[in-house]
C-alpha cells in the first residue's frame, strides 16, 4: 500500500523532471530562433535534361520547343514556367560515333530562355546535323 508520502514524493520528482524538460526546450529555442517567416527561403535551382535528334527532333524531355533551320544549327526555347526567378545556363554534349564534334551555344540576351545550338567539325568548322543532349540549369 502507498503511503501519502510516496504519492508525494512522486508527485515532486515528477514535477521536477517536467520543469527540468521544459527548461531544455526553451533554452534550445533561445539559442536557434526559428527563422523569420518573411525572410526568402533558398529554394532548389531547376534543372531540365532532353535529347534532340540531328534532325531536329525532341527524342527525350519536355518544356521546350525546338527548331533546326540549317545544317548544324539548332534553336531550343525553353517554357516561361521553367525557369521564372533566374537565368537559364545550357551544357550541350554532341552525340557523335567516333566523331568529334564542336558544339558552340548562344542566347539571345542576357537571361533569355532562347538559345543557339551550332554543331560542327573542329578544324573545319563545317557545320554538321547530329543529336546531342542538353542540361539546363537555373542560375541565382
Amino acid at each position: 500500500m502507498t503511503t501519502r508520502l510516496g504519492v508525494t514524493a512522486r508527485a515532486v520528482v515528477l514535477a521536477i523532471l517536467l520543469i527540468g524538460a521544459l527548461s531544455i526546450i526553451f533554452w534550445r529555442n533561445s539559442l536557434s530562433p526559428e527563422p523569420d517567416s518573411h525572410a526568402s527561403q533558398p529554394q532548389a535551382a531547376r534543372v531540365i535534361g532532353g535529347e534532340v535528334s540531328a534532325g531536329g527532333a525532341v527524342v527525350l524531355g519536355r518544356g521546350y520547343s525546338l527548331q533546326h533551320p540549317a545544317t548544324g544549327e539548332y534553336r531550343i526555347v525553353f517554357e516561361p514556367s521553367l525557369f521564372p526567378d533566374g537565368c537559364p545556363v545550357l551544357s550541350v554534349t554532341p552525340l557523335s560515333q567516333g566523331n568529334l564534334i564542336a558544339p558552340e551555344i548562344g542566347q539571345t540576351a542576357r537571361c533569355s530562355r532562347t538559345f543557339y545550338v551550332h554543331l560542327s567539325s573542329p578544324g573545319t568548322n563545317r557545320r554538321l546535323d547530329r543529336a546531342f543532349q542538353f542540361i539546363a540549369v537555373e542560375a541565382r
